[in-house]
């Protein structure tokens, strides 16, 4: 939460923010699972691969995810939000053989009880175990390695899972994407690889270029933050710092002027310090 727009940094209630996140996936993959039984009962569509797809696996709708991206603040938490779709099938489906071993008492919570359960959190993801580890494992690769992107995050799960698996194994394969963000805006969609998408990972070279990254002390790290809080909110003002460290043809802040108009140019080769 923005509380107040004197710094840039936000008031977190964790606690809140994991419910939230929590309860909208479970709101998108109720409405997937409606879009799923409407699909697959109608005998006229436009889109029999949406109904094969998701047909596939009615009543254990995560079997529909070959692969399962998500919005990634954290890669535990991705973890926690893969074993609640299982949860959630279970909630479709108690009598499932599946479910068989669940104990009475975590069967028997009520909704809001079972956002807040730590046992009924552990044993889910328990029992998503090894499909996270073949279905989700190779798109929190690269998230793993750059921290939390915000907007971009389930974006770099998607390329993560692209370059990690390859364009051949992906033939035909369906990929969860779950999509969070202010206001706790959501939506929970499929995309199914249907073509070549080797041209996507070699010119993204995702991994090449995460080998490629400059290691920067802590104290490092501390200066470029008070740097950046020193211009906060600052009108005619100049960006300070070495650009060896921005890729080429990256775009950067040059200036804001008095009127807080952004100026900014693209970094090449032959840029020097600023």
């Amino acid at each position: 939460m923005q509380a107040h727009m004197k710094s840039e940094y936000p008031v977190v209630n964790g606690h809140l923010s994991i419910s939230c996140y929590m309860s909208a996936l479970d709101g998108c993959y109720a409405e997937l699972r409606k879009n799923a039984a409407r699909l697959a009962n109608s005998a006229k569509t436009s889109y029999p691969e949406a109904v094969a797809i998701l047909a596939r696996e009615r009543q254990s709708l995560i079997n529909v995810f070959d692969f399962m991206a998500f919005h990634t603040p954290n890669c535990k938490l991705v973890s926690k939000s893969y074993g609640r779709l299982l949860y959630n099938d279970f909630l479709n489906d108690k009598s499932s053989a599946e479910f068989a071993s669940l104990p009475q008492p975590l069967r028997d919570l009520s909704y809001e009880e079972s956002l807040k359960s730590k046992e009924l959190e552990k044993t889910f993801l328990e029992l998503s175990k090894q499909r996270f580890i073949s279905r989700v494992e190779s798109c929190i690769r690269a998230p793993s390695m750059c921290g939390n992107m915000y907007t971009a995050s389930l974006y770099c799960s998607l390329i993560s899972v692209l370059s990690h698996v390859g364009s051949d194994a992906l033939q035909g394969k369906t990929i969860g994407m779950f999509s969070y963000g202010s206001g706790i805006a959501s939506t929970l969609f499929t995309l199914q690889v249907v073509g070549d998408v080797s041209s996507i990972i070699d010119n993204i070279d995702l991994f090449a270029r995460l080998k490629a990254r400059r290691v920067a002390s802590p104290q490092g790290y501390e200066q470029a933050c008070k740097m950046r809080e020193a211009g906060y909110g600052v009108a005619n003002f100049t960006p300070r710092g070495d650009l060896a460290s921005i890729g080429d043809g990256v775009y950067y802040l040059e200036h804001i002027d008095e009127q807080y108009r952004r100026t900014y140019a693209v970094k090449s080769s032959t840029a020097n310090e600023t």
